[in-house]
C-alpha cells in the first residue's frame, strides 16, 4: 500500500494518491503526517485519488476515527476520485465523515469533474502530471 501526497501551495491544494491495500491505520496515519508537514494549511482544498486502490480494508469505525482527526478546516472543499467498482462503498463511507463535518465532498471517477468542483480546472495539466508521475 502506498499513500503519496504533495502540497501545491500555489494552488492551496493537497493532492493525495492511494494505491494497493488501503487500511484504517493508513488513513488515520496520513492525516497525522499532514499535520506535521510545515507546508500544510487547514484551509487548503484536497483532491484524493483512490482509483488505484486494489483492496479497501477501511471500516466504518476507521472512517469515523479519521473524521475526528481530519486536519482540514470544516468548510474546506474535497474531491475524491474513485473507480466505478468502489463508488458505492466509498460514497457510503465518506458520507459518515460528511455527517461529522461541514466539509463539502464530491465523488467522481473523472479528474476534470473533480477539478471543476474544486475550481481548479485551469490547472488540470499540472495536477494530472503529478498524479501520473506516481504510477
Amino acid at each position: 500500500m502506498a499513500i503519496d501526497y504533495t502540497i501545491m501551495k500555489e494552488l492551496e491544494l493537497v493532492v493525495t494518491k492511494v494505491s494497493g491495500v488501503f487500511t484504517d491505520e493508513e488513513l488515520v496515519g496520513h492525516f497525522s503526517r499532514l499535520v506535521e508537514d510545515p507546508d500544510f494549511r487547514p484551509e487548503f482544498t484536497r483532491l484524493t485519488d483512490l482509483r488505484h486502490v486494489l483492496v479497501f480494508e477501511i471500516t466504518k469505525e476507521g472512517v469515523q476515527e479519521a473524521a475526528r482527526r481530519v486536519p482540514f478546516d470544516s468548510h474546506s472543499m474535497s474531491a475524491l476520485l474513485i473507480s466505478d467498482l468502489t463508488r458505492r462503498e466509498w460514497a457510503t463511507l465518506w458520507g459518515v465523515t460528511a455527517m461529522s463535518s461541514n466539509a463539502f465532498f464530491f465523488t467522481t471517477d473523472i479528474l476534470l469533474e473533480a477539478l471543476v468542483w474544486l475550481g481548479l480546472e485551469a490547472k488540470e495539466n499540472q495536477i494530472r502530471s503529478y498524479l501520473n508521475s506516481l504510477n
